[in-house]
């Protein structure tokens, strides 16, 4: 179809994040997130980013008791669910639920993420987040 358009997701909320998937590495996920967001822009068509993959965000690890998933509730621990790509975006590191919500978020922020919020990424040469 020479006129069509795709749309491009590498993740949603329903998969492991890409720097989990695809790093085999604690050391690769950086470069990895870098790669797959400069990937993801170069393809023809409309590109879809998951919330946390601009900011190379990895599946958080979660405790059966924090689950909310009902499949990972129902095959825990073979499949641990689809929550680990499903907790708050981290804006600010320092606030309260990562200037997610005044609220209690459905799931927790954790501090692995903290590190990788927007506050913590803006301005930093060389950062995810950097253009």
């Amino acid at each position: 179809m020479p006129y069509s358009w795709v749309s491009w997701p590498f993740s949603n909320h329903d998969v492991v994040r890409p720097v989990t998937r695809f790093a085999l590495r604690e050391a690769d996920r950086e470069p990895v997130a870098k790669l797959a967001i400069s990937l993801l822009a170069s393809l023809r068509g409309t590109i879809c980013l998951y919330q946390g993959g601009e900011l190379g965000l990895p599946e958080a690890e979660l405790a059966f008791e924090e689950l909310r998933d009902p499949y990972g509730i129902r095959f825990w621990p073979a499949f641990a669910g689809r929550d680990g790509c499903r907790t708050p975006m981290v804006w600010e590191r320092e606030l309260s639920n990562a200037g997610f919500s005044a609220g209690t978020p459905w799931l927790p922020v954790r501090d692995g993420h903290r590190m990788l919020a927007v506050d913590a990424q803006e301005g930093v040469e060389g950062a995810v987040l950097a253009p």
